[in-house]
């Protein structure tokens, strides 16, 4: 039977570094849309 460990670790941290990038980009999304909704409820506050 081969020997397939280093290739299960190689996985783990493609899929371990994929979260994290997602995971990084719903934080950066997350943070626009609270600027964005500031802005409009400035916008609407100034008519």
């Amino acid at each position: 039977m081969p020997q397939t460990g280093e290739y299960l670790l190689l996985g783990l941290a493609a899929v371990g570094t994929l979260l994290g990038l997602f995971l990084l980009s719903l934080g950066v999304r997350f943070r626009n849309l609270r600027r964005d909704l500031k802005a409009l409820e400035d916008i609407s506050r100034e008519e």
